[in-house]
């Protein structure tokens, strides 16, 4: 079995409870999320050691890009004097 750790990491929570929290690790068996916590990982022996400080940890079914067109100023009422059509062909 192969582990990894994500040591002292931010996690974003994306249901109830939304929080963020700090310093948390992450304990990984086999692709497996199987602890989440701080100090998770203390008494783990991991094969691979990732150091989490200053990055975020979200959850891999999050669709957290934007399409600059779908808020498109037709949808605007302030800008559709000024651009009626977003495209222009």
């Amino acid at each position: 079995m192969a582990t990894t750790v994500i040591k002292k990491t931010r996690i974003m929570q994306t249901q109830p409870p939304f929080e963020v929290q700090e310093g948390v690790d992450i304990v990984i068996v086999d692709d497996v999320i199987t602890k989440v916590g701080k100090g998770a990982a203390e008494s783990i022996h991991a094969d691979k050691v990732i150091d989490g400080r200053g990055k975020t940890v979200i959850p891999g079914n999050v669709c957290s890009h934007h399409h600059y067109y779908s808020g498109s100023p037709e949808a605007c009422l302030p800008l559709q004097a000024h651009r009626p059509t977003l495209f222009r062909f």
